[in-house]
């Protein structure tokens, strides 16, 4: 088997089930062994692109069936778009019980060529399809219409449109008489309704395709294909095992922020924010912020982390003619200013700035609040403020539904608790010590992400390579 198929065959398991992907690559390979290769277009009776029409309310008019329609296996006519069609489109572009829609263009490369079976639900109602689809209508005395519609789900349709690439521009749209043109093996009937029982029975997790009739060659890669299955499991199981490791992580320290704090506020008294006598602004409404390649850093709500950091530095920056006459100096963020996201999606999220960032200002969706940090340390406040109780707060005291958000008096409101400097260093220096930790646990769970990723294309390479 050509790399070329192994790597339609990796790149089809992102929406296909691996052992559906390797069972038709290894039916479909055995097949052009022994079986007559045909050209696609001599075993349709016809092929042609649909209609659209204008807008109809529904219940009027014909449903139109589009490519959002072919989901899986099969054609879904439940939300058809009903538009007002001609009469003489209407009978060129009537769908029968059996015919294969390919979708012709779409946003998405990969989805150019995916094809789906349309079987008509009995409902005495004639479905089209739009022009962005191609309607396939198999010689039934050729080939069976669901064996067709297995092939071009297989890897080796989906290699037809890699081998297209190389003489012709892009398969955003498709080349209808390439497609057309590539080949299909095409066994006796007999053989293409054992293989269609076969899958069918495998797609839904049937234990009958186990057991079920197929011709000797064919019969012979069943076990490869138990066998993918099998493994298949294991890796997603290791996934999931993966997933929730990293969740039950990211857990551990904001419960031990939570158990801490909880401590703290039995042993000390509390103190609102404004005790301290904070400087507490937000960026200037009408900023402009530009993507420009000089200029002063400019950051915004989308730059604090849900871990207490800045995530990354942004790329906007305003330029000093735009700030110059809006007194921006009170905006201008300070080493060690806590930042705090006062609307938007993510309001209650809150950073240290840190020494080592770019100097820069915030914009009006960021607030800052400079503390004496001979009194109060920063970085104290942070894990108070990222601890339940500090959430609490913060997000108890949101305005808006649509548009939530907390205004300067809030913030200035906020309360925590009090103990001695050297409480707060021993507190701070835990806590940091603590999300190291789990950051360098979670970097080891991103490099088992990554080996994981890698497990199933390695199944399907050897699968295909007959080394499994």
């Amino acid at each position: 088997m050509s790399d070329l198929l192994i790597i339609a065959a990796n790149d089809l398991i992102k929406r296909e089930r691996p052992c559906l992907v390797v069972a038709t690559g290894l039916l479909f390979r055995e097949l052009s062994k022994t079986a007559d290769l045909q050209l696609l277009k001599s075993t349709l009776v016809s092929s042609s692109g649909g209609t659209w029409g204008q807008k109809a309310a529904q219940g009027y008019g014909h449903p139109v069936l589009r490519s959002t329609n072919m989901r899986g296996t099969y054609v879904d006519v439940e939300d058809a778009a009903w538009r007002n069609v001609p009469s003489a489109h209407v009978k060129r572009c009537a769908l029968e019980d059996g015919d294969i829609l390919v979708i012709k263009s779409s946003g998405s490369n990969d989805l150019v060529g995916k094809a789906a079976l349309f079987v008509h639900p009995g409902n005495n109602q004639t479905y089209l399809f739009s022009n962005f689809t191609l309607r396939l209508r198999p010689d039934r005395e050729v080939v069976l219409p669901e064996f067709l519609a297995w092939f071009l789900r297989s890897p080796q349709a989906l290699m037809w449109r890699y081998e297209a690439q190389h003489t012709t521009v892009g398969l955003r749209n498709l080349k209808t008489k390439d497609f057309l043109g590539q080949g299909v093996p095409v066994p006796e009937l007999h053989v293409q309704e054992a293989m269609v029982s076969y899958l069918d029975a495998l797609e839904v997790g049937d234990d009958a395709a186990l057991s079920m009739e197929l011709p000797p060659p064919l019969d012979e890669q069943r076990r490869i294909v138990a066998r993918v299955e099998e493994l298949a499991a294991l890796i997603e199981e290791a996934q999931g095992l993966r997933a929730k490791a990293q969740e039950e992580a990211g857990r551990l320290v904001s419960s031990a922020a939570g158990e801490l704090f909880l401590h703290l506020l039995e042993q000390y008294e509390t103190r609102r924010l404004d005790s301290f006598d904070p400087h507490v602004t937000s960026g200037p409404r009408g900023w402009k912020s530009r993507y420009a390649e000089t200029g002063i850093r400019f950051y915004r709500a989308q730059d604090i982390g849900p871990d207490g950091r800045l995530q990354h530095q942004s790329k906007v920056f305003v330029r000093p003619p735009e700030i110059g006459e809006r007194n921006p100096e009170r905006a201008l963020l300070d080493s060690r200013d806590l930042m705090l996201v006062i609307t938007g999606a993510t309001v209650g999220r809150c950073a240290v700035f840190p020494r080592n960032c770019e100097p820069g200002y915030i914009n009006q969706h960021v607030a800052l609040c400079r503390l004496p940090q001979e009194l109060i340390n920063p970085h104290f406040v942070l894990w108070s403020l990222r601890s339940p109780f500090g959430q609490e707060q913060l997000l108890g005291k949101r305005y808006g539904e649509t548009k939530p958000g907390l205004n300067l008096t809030n913030i200035r409101m906020l309360e925590v608790p009090f103990p001695p400097m050297r409480e707060q260093r021993r507190i701070v220096a835990h806590l940091d010590d603590l999300q190291a930790q789990v950051d360098e646990l979670t970097a080891l769970q991103d490099a088992t992400q990554v080996e994981l990723d890698a497990l199933l294309p390695s199944v399907l390479d050897r699968a295909f390579r007959g080394e499994l």
